[in-house]
């Protein structure tokens, strides 16, 4: 019962920043669009978002795979799953965190 109280309240605060920063930038791109900005059309945006993508593809996979596995073997791994969605979304937090930054 702890781990979901624990999991409960860290995802609710989780769940309002995450909220607050997708609006906020979807917001700013509205603004953006409705003054005229044009979309960046330089190459540059993209380099480097591929660089990798193999590797970290295969380890999502891998680590989804002992997920799966864990789940359906061990009981008490049930108890991971909340604060590996919470993981997510503080990352995603983190990734509109650096981009409001380096604007």
């Amino acid at each position: 019962m702890t781990a979901f109280i624990l999991a409960l309240a860290i995802g609710l605060a989780v769940a309002v920043v995450y909220v607050w920063l997708a609006a906020a930038n979807v917001l700013k791109v509205r603004d953006r669009v409705l003054a005229g900005d044009p979309p960046p059309d330089d190459p540059a945006v993209y380099d480097g978002q591929s660089d990798g993508f193999t590797v970290k593809a295969g380890i999502g996979a891998i680590a989804s795979v002992a997920v799966l596995v864990g789940v359906s073997t061990w009981a008490e791994f049930w108890y991971v799953v909340p604060f590996l969605a919470i993981g997510s979304a503080l990352a995603v937090v983190v990734a509109f965190v650096t981009d409001r930054g380096a604007a």
